[in-house]
């Protein structure tokens, strides 16, 4: 899927569920938290990029990301793609009652861009527990 497609279809999601936290909260700061972890997840990329720039000793360039670069590099990190955060943001909700609506809220918002992942990418659904990509090295053949 073209790469604007895609965090489009992660905008549309984050402002769906910051509406309805809206509703719920009746905060304004609920939709404009959505929207950004919704995208920020995606962060991660640019690690995956740093590592494969550095080992095949090239300049960094952004313009990778539209590229094939995770099977150039037959490694995919991606360490925020994880359910392992979504659980303990969770966890950490429950830790710190005065911010609940915020870890839960973050949580949510990683679990639904990852599950956007699954179904648009079609992996296996281990595939996006880190610990299942740490045990496999990170290998893209863990991802078939």
């Amino acid at each position: 899927m073209f790469l604007l497609t895609h965090e489009l279809i992660h905008l549309t999601s984050g402002l769906m569920l910051g509406i309805i936290f809206y509703l719920i909260y009746k905060q304004k700061s609920v939709v404009v938290f959505s929207v950004l972890l919704s995208l920020v997840i995606d962060i991660d990329h640019m690690f995956d990029l740093l590592i494969y720039s550095s080992q095949n000793k090239q300049p960094f360039n952004l313009f990778l990301l539209f590229s094939d670069y995770f099977h150039k590099s037959g490694k995919v990190y991606v360490f925020l793609h994880s359910y392992e955060i979504v659980l303990l943001f969770i966890f950490i909700a429950f830790l710190f009652p005065k911010f609940v609506k915020y870890f839960f809220l973050m949580s949510i918002s990683m679990f639904t861009h990852i599950i956007i992942d699954q179904l648009t990418y079609n992996p296996v659904f281990l595939e996006y527990f880190f610990s299942y990509r740490l045990i496999n090295s990170f290998s893209i053949e863990a991802f078939k």
